[in-house]
């Protein structure tokens, strides 16, 4: 029912990297929880994504926004990839 609508809620589509991928969002969310900070070198390589809103799709959450500076997609309107 609601999967045919959003199907990223279906169970069977968990990717099988998510352990990973939520550790290493548990340890950032953790350093950043300390206060620690991120390195200059690393924010000065950023992209940006500047003006974004969020917006729900049958592939999951994504946001909306405008690129600065990205290597790939320069300086335009961008939709990122499920969050």
């Amino acid at each position: 029912m609601l999967t045919r609508l959003f199907p990223y809620l279906d169970p069977a589509r968990i990717s099988l990297d998510l352990s990973r991928r939520l550790h290493i969002l548990a340890d950032d969310c953790e350093r950043l929880r300390l206060d620690r900070d991120v390195p200059t070198k690393i924010l000065h390589r950023a992209a940006l994504l500047q003006d974004w809103v969020p917006v729900s799709t049958p592939a999951g959450l994504r946001l909306i926004g405008r690129a600065v500076g990205h290597p790939a997609h320069l300086d335009r309107r961008v939709m990122t990839s499920p969050l």
